[in-house]
């Protein structure tokens, strides 16, 4: 049998970081905020973790560099569902929250 597997990992010493062998990675700033991570650039995002659930706040998502920038279409998606295959891959059932 063969199994697709996520390419993740989580640093031993820094377990509130998922890292993607795609170039991204993720970080738990505490219970109701997270980073997101590409090529140098960051987006600083809300969400909220309790009993297994976690929910994405969406709303507004721009580069922390381009703060009037909002993120183009494509470019959306494709961090979402980064962020949805990074969290699920961590055990967490994930809403959206727009």
């Amino acid at each position: 049998m063969f199994f697709e597997t996520k390419p993740f990992r989580v640093p031993l010493f820094q377990r509130s970081k998922i890292i993607s062998d795609d170039g991204w990675s993720v970080t738990f700033l505490g219970r109701d905020s997270a980073v997101y991570e590409e090529d140098g650039r960051t987006i600083e995002f809300g969400i909220d973790v309790g009993g297994g659930f976690l929910t994405i706040f969406h709303s507004g998502l721009r580069w922390d560099e381009l703060k009037g920038t909002p993120l183009l279409p494509d470019e959306d998606m494709r961090i979402t569902f980064n962020l949805m295959d990074a969290f699920q891959w961590r055990g967490f059932v994930v809403d959206i929250a727009t």
